[in-house]
């Protein structure tokens, strides 16, 4: 079973031509970098808030409106750092299909040197070697930019709701400081 399967993939490897090696570069990075995203808010999500996963706030503090700023700022910068790695994410997504369309453009060049030559069994094969190798790294780069988007869309809103997990932990702590110290 394992056998056809890699032939099958040996076969796509062979006819996608030179974009090929780039493009399945280019899926890897894109998926390791959503797998290591992912790893990131599952561990968030665990913690009710990023600065209380390295230290418990405690509230006998002398200045409970700091321990709200330092939780305000410490989200702040977990939201920045996130986004930067996710802006990293969509330019990796977003250059697959132009990858494919590089594919594309150079099996048809292919094609067009196959068309001008004199008829024979050599210039059919290479026509639809030519037309193999565009559809072939069209397909590709479109998948990888397809799946890529989606996963990109669904961690996007898992740090949504983190977001919105985090501020509200903020406001219960802030309302319990306040009802603890009302002079805040």
């Amino acid at each position: 079973m394992s056998q056809p399967l890699f032939e099958g993939l040996t076969s796509i490897w062979e006819q996608g031509g030179f974009v090929m090696p780039p493009l399945i570069l280019l899926s890897l990075i894109l998926f390791t970098a959503l797998f290591r995203l992912a790893l990131e808010l599952l561990r968030r999500s665990k913690s009710v808030h990023p600065s209380l996963s390295a230290k418990s706030i405690s509230h006998d503090q002398a200045n409970p409106a700091y321990e709200i700023e330092t939780m305000t700022q410490e989200r702040a910068e977990w939201r920045q750092h996130f986004d930067r790695r996710l802006k990293f994410v969509r330019i990796i997504a977003t250059a697959a299909p132009l990858l494919g369309l590089l594919g594309t453009v150079a099996g048809m060049l292919k094609t067009f040197k196959a068309l001008g030559m004199k008829e024979g069994v050599e210039s059919i094969d290479l026509i639809a070697s030519g037309i193999s190798e565009a559809l072939v790294t069209t397909e590709t780069g479109l998948s990888i930019a397809i799946v890529g988007l989606i996963l990109i869309w669904a961690l996007k809103g898992w740090r949504r709701r983190l977001i919105i997990r985090f501020a509200s932990s903020e406001a219960a702590c802030a309302l319990s400081n306040f009802k603890s110290n009302p002079t805040c």
